[in-house]
């Protein structure tokens, strides 16, 4: 009769306090899932993330988000050890309980005392074992499934030595430049950083598990900054790959590759990337100068691309005005609570940075978020900006139309900026695929990748005229 009792008055201690539990139930689930969403989100726009140079500003949006999970999950563990601590207090007021009604029985010789001690000592012994067992299961799946995640993550291959001794490289090359030119170019008139060129010393290329086949072999090229570079050749030559040793993505097996430090390097891929933000937010992605990010100049830098999807430019428009009104509130305020209003959780920004997302991203075309994928660029306005078959999704004549902005990009170092201070603006260098000769003529450089004469030979790179350039990028013969 006692046994039976006793699950029961457990039972009714579960179910008064189950609103407790399921409210601190969803709220780990739902932190849980934010910071989930958050890590996909990342994974998906890592390239976009990396070539903004945006990952500290991930790693604290990843930060706030661990820490409401942590929250969630100690608030779980509280209302978990609020029930363990109820029914340890059941064992001793059951037992009690049972005590004195019972004791009378024992008393009046209708309840034995054998019976009456070993149900005692049995209710005893049950309720603690199953406490502690219960608690040292819950403990140990915890810590082995959060071990091995843990494990597996920090056993994943980096890049951090690539990137280590590449940037020790470049800065050696650029105090050896500075240390034998410096003077020269100082009495010149000239910014002796300015003139530091790009260069590119018998660079080979090979995949991992493919170093005896290798896509690019014995690239070499100087280049001064401040010029339009073609990339030409057949399908399938290597010029992605070049590309992508430009921009630091991959690293050569063999030669180095020099871009001054000082530089920013933006990789525009061929794939666009748009982000869980506002359309101002995705345009501005990256971009921290005010004269840059400026309203203006982004919707006429969206003209020129000829953005003209009104859901997307509503979208804009709201949110510049939102930024306009949510700095001047700052502004206003000299005591710094208004900071503190404006101050959203990570939850909140993402619900609403979601639905945002979901009112214009839907109505966009191909070619649209490839636009939006170059206006970013543009306003990020990065000294080396190196741009895979970005004219891909265009028609000729908007393909040209781009051409010309890429070109203006180059030559006035920087869409729509001051003219007066054009002079002070570092010059600007793009590497740019394109889609046909006429394309290819823009260009200052053009340099054409060729194939190996046998399929699996590695690729070599030639300067080329555009002349020289047939309908499939092959130089015709001298």
């Amino acid at each position: 009769m006692v046994l039976r009792r006793f699950p029961l008055i457990m039972i009714l201690v579960g179910v008064a306090n189950r609103g407790s539990l399921v409210e601190a139930d969803a709220a780990y689930t739902h932190s849980e899932t934010e910071l989930v969403g958050l890590t996909e989100e990342a994974c998906n726009n890592f390239p976009l993330i990396s070539a903004y140079h945006q990952r500290p500003r991930i790693n604290e949006l990843f930060d706030e988000a661990a820490e409401h999970v942590r929250q969630a999950r100690l608030r779980q563990r509280q209302v978990a050890r609020k029930l363990n601590a109820w029914a340890k207090w059941i064992h001793p007021s059951f037992t009690g309980v049972y005590m004195i009604f019972g004791a009378p029985h024992v008393f009046a010789g209708v309840l034995p005392l054998g019976v009456f001690l070993t149900t005692i000592k049995a209710v005893s012994e049950i309720s603690q074992d199953f406490i502690s067992l219960y608690g040292y299961l819950t403990q140990f799946s915890i810590a082995a499934d959060a071990m091995v995640e843990m494990t597996t993550y920090l056993n994943l291959a980096t890049n951090l030595k690539a990137q280590k001794a590449l940037n020790r490289f470049r800065r050696r090359l650029v105090d050896e430049f500075a240390a034998e030119q410096g003077k020269e170019v100082q009495l010149a008139g000239a910014n002796i950083f300015d003139s530091l060129p790009i260069k590119v010393n018998d660079v080979g290329f090979a995949y991992f598990g493919c170093l005896d086949r290798p896509v690019l072999k014995d690239i070499g090229f100087t280049i001064p900054q401040g010029k339009l570079v073609a990339v030409v050749g057949p399908h399938s030559s290597g010029k992605a790959t070049l590309l992508r040793l430009l921009a630091h993505i991959a690293f050569p097996t063999e030669g180095e590759i020099f871009i001054p430090t000082h530089l920013r390097l933006l990789h525009v891929p061929r794939q666009p990337y748009l982000l869980g933000m506002s359309a101002f937010e995705n345009l501005t992605f990256g971009t921290n100068n005010p004269t840059h990010k400026s309203p203006e100049r982004v919707l006429k830098i969206l003209k020129m691309l000829s953005m003209e999807n009104e859901d997307f430019l509503q979208d804009l428009r709201e949110n510049i005005t939102e930024q306009s009104s949510s700095d001047a509130s700052v502004s206003s305020d000299e005591d710094g609570e208004a900071m503190c209003s404006l101050g959203k959780s990570f939850a909140a920004e993402e619900k609403e940075s979601e639905s945002a997302l979901q009112n214009w991203i839907s109505t966009l075309s191909d070619s649209e978020e490839v636009s939006i994928n170059l206006a970013r660029a543009f306003i990020y306005n990065p000294e080396v900006l190196v741009l895979h078959r970005c004219l891909s999704h265009f028609t000729a004549h908007t393909s040209k139309e781009i051409l010309k902005i890429i070109k203006r990009h180059v030559d006035e170092r920087g869409i729509l900026l001051p003219p007066e201070s054009r002079h002070r603006r570092r010059p600007r260098t793009c590497f740019f695929v394109p889609e046909d000769v006429d394309g290819a003529s823009y260009a200052d450089i053009i340099l054409q990748v060729c194939p190996g004469k046998n399929p699996g030979d590695p690729s070599s790179l030639y300067s080329v005229r555009a002349d020289q350039l047939t309908k499939d990028f092959v130089p015709s013969p001298l």
